[in-house]
């Protein structure tokens, strides 16, 4: 990965790669353009690279991963939002426990 980070996913769990493939067609990989997929040309499949982390990590793990990098995203149009924001006085509060339907906070 591009932060020097890896993880490692079992061939079993790509349930799109055939079960019968040899090691050398597994080997035979391609990361595509960007680095967020992979693709097996002699298997005629591939996964995106978030994909392989839910698998790797547990839909939970990956889920969290992926909003932290949303969250981490600059755009003109967030840049603008969270200056209304703060004109207003910043991120409105969530609701207390007992004001939520439920009594679970809302944020």
């Amino acid at each position: 990965m591009s932060t020097g980070g890896a993880f490692a996913v079992p061939a079993r769990l790509m349930h799109s790669l055939p079960k019968n493939a040899s090691g050398v067609a597994l080997a035979d990989v391609r990361v595509m353009a960007a680095g967020f997929s992979l693709w097996w040309d002699r298997l005629d499949t591939g996964y995106l690279v978030e994909d392989l982390e839910a698998l790797a990590l547990g839909t939970a793990a990956a889920a969290r991963t992926l909003g932290r990098r949303g969250g981490a995203a600059k755009s003109p149009q967030k840049a603008k939002a969270a200056r209304e924001n703060g004109k207003r006085g910043g991120r409105p509060k969530g609701l207390t426990k007992s004001a939520a339907p439920g009594g679970r906070k809302v944020a």
